[in-house]
């Protein structure tokens, strides 16, 4: 590796320090941020990205991923990334070609998951690998003669969750928060949510009142989730699928199109008479109560559970009790 791709691969390890962490991430998985202050982040790819991409288009170019590459590939890198963060340090600083190890690593990976990916993606395959497998093993070999050392890759076959997911919800939040085109919004996202500043602190530095900064930190998380609605459209389709019978017909037909219809927004927008923006914030509204939706019902059913229990432990109390002659 030259000097450039080792301090990609150090600040890849380096998941004490979040900031360089992050920004590493971002380079491997997106690419440098070319966006001014004020726009939302504009990415241009290097290698590593390109190798990623091509990984993912290989191992997911049938039918069922088309028109789905953005969603496939956020989720792939999700799960991506935390395998990483938890492979031997001194196996990373082993490879030789970054961006070969990357694209075969990624190619066996996607294989090895593919079930995993499908659910995240509510894609349901009889018989997902067949499909694709001649042409990945056919890509694979041709990069294995190039790199003695990708014989040595170890990908699981089925990726387990950490206890500790939130290095990669940082940085994940981090590249949307990216894309948010003002920048105090930013600025108060990444210090109320990401550096635990208080709010008072930062009512002092703005020079505003708390309830000002909460006020405009709801409005900064309602754009934050405006910009991540592809992602949202992947991960909460089974939330909606859940606690869709718990909303109005009304939230849920709009939300049920957004999830389901597979039209891109600007058409759904169209066929509505509104603009995309628009429609946008409207998705946000009602995404908003299935969240509240969810977790009143989450709460209910940990109430129940304890009751549940509480039951359980006094009947088996009463049968332990000595019987009364």
């Amino acid at each position: 590796m030259n000097e450039r791709e080792i301090q990609l691969i150090e600040g890849i390890i380096n998941t004490a320090d979040r900031r360089m962490h992050n920004r590493c991430i971002q380079l491997l998985f997106h690419g440098h941020d070319t966006a001014q202050r004020d726009e939302r982040a504009r990415y241009k790819k290097n290698d590593y990205v390109v190798a990623l991409e091509g990984a993912v288009r290989t191992c997911f170019s049938g039918r069922h991923y088309q028109g789905m590459f953005s969603e496939t590939y956020m989720v792939f890198e999700s799960l991506f990334v935390t395998y990483l963060e938890h492979l031997n340090p001194e196996k990373l600083r082993e490879i030789d070609d970054l961006k070969n190890w990357l694209f075969v690593a990624a190619c066996r990976f996607c294989n090895g998951n593919r079930k995993r990916i499908n659910e995240l993606l509510c894609i349901d395959i009889d018989d997902s690998t067949s499909e694709y497998d001649d042409s990945l093993k056919a890509k694979d070999q041709d990069n294995n003669d190039d790199s003695k050392d990708n014989d040595d890759i170890e990908v699981p076959d089925d990726i387990t969750e950490p206890e500790d997911t939130s290095g990669w919800a940082a940085s994940v939040l981090e590249s949307y928060i990216n894309k948010i085109n003002n920048g105090y919004y930013r600025d108060l996202i990444r210090a109320i949510k990401l550096e635990d500043v208080p709010v008072e602190t930062m009512a002092e530095d703005y020079g505003k009142s708390v309830d000002d900064i909460y006020r405009d930190y709801s409005r900064a998380w309602d754009k934050l989730l405006q910009v991540s609605l592809t992602d949202i459209r992947t991960r909460g389709k089974s939330l909606f699928k859940k606690y869709e019978t718990d909303m109005d017909d009304r939230q849920a037909a709009l939300l049920n199109q957004f999830f389901f219809s597979g039209q891109d927004l600007s058409a759904i927008a169209l066929s509505k008479g509104m603009k995309r923006d628009d429609l946008e914030k409207a998705i946000i509204k009602e995404y908003k109560v299935l969240l509240k939706t969810a977790k009143r019902e989450s709460e209910i059913e940990e109430k129940e559970k304890r009751k549940d229990a509480r039951e359980q432990r006094q009947a088996e109390k009463e049968q332990k009790k000595p019987a009364k002659w």
